[in-house]
């Protein structure tokens, strides 16, 4: 599998469980409802879920959001969508006025700098409101899928470093064809500060390495 199907594939497993996953939120919180709930209640609550997404203006949020959105229509469930626009900054506070609202019964994340949400999703959690990671690694550690939150209600992620290794790879065979020695290449990266970018920068270094390829421009296209 070429890096492009690959990819495609990663973004259509990704949009679908988004979907998958707001519909075990939903199905929760309404078997919850119901239990709690006299009998012959007819009444059933509106779950409420906040939907982080990195930004909604990328086309490769489309399919997860229209997922989501799918399923929550067909649950009875609300989204409200935060557009964090690229900004781990925005996202962060994002983060915390849903948890001080209390607002909300799930949150869907698609975290742009993990790491520092961590803190505030444990404390979320503690309190009661469901989790589900999507797309990007939450933790610190690129390399795995492995959630790294406990009691988290879902995690589909993808490991970040195994895109920069097959990038990493193209362009060694890529080089090779060329017979450049040195070989000059422009890096492109989505968001420089994003973790995903920097997973994926780690895993095409990697590659790289003592292959006599020289980085000699980067850029970022948003």
């Amino acid at each position: 599998m070429n890096l492009k199907s690959d990819l495609r594939r990663r973004r259509w497993l990704a949009g679908v469980s988004a979907g998958l996953l707001l519909a075990g939120v939903s199905a929760v919180a309404a078997a919850s409802v119901s239990a709690s709930s006299p009998a012959g209640a007819s009444a059933k609550k509106t779950v409420r879920v906040a939907y982080l997404s990195f930004a909604v203006a990328n086309s490769y949020d489309a399919p997860m959001l229209a997922a989501a959105k799918s399923v929550a229509k067909a649950q009875g469930a609300k989204v409200t969508v935060f557009d964090a626009a690229n900004d781990p900054k925005k996202q962060l506070a994002q983060l915390q006025t849903i948890a001080t609202s209390k607002q909300y019964d799930a949150i869907i994340v698609q975290p742009i700098f993990g790491p520092q949400l961590i803190p505030r999703i444990k404390s979320v959690i503690a309190s009661g409101i469901k989790v589900v990671n999507v797309d990007q690694i939450l933790g610190t550690n690129p390399g795995t899928a492995a959630p790294p939150v406990p009691k988290m209600s879902g995690n589909i992620v993808f490991v970040q470093t195994q895109i920069g290794r097959k990038q990493g790879g193209l362009v060694v065979d890529a080089c090779s064809a060329l017979n450049a020695h040195p070989c000059k290449v422009g890096y492109l990266y989505s968001v420089k500060v994003s973790s995903l970018d920097t997973a994926i920068r780690k895993g095409f270094d990697a590659v790289t390495a003592g292959q006599d390829i020289n980085v000699v421009a980067e850029g970022e296209t948003f």
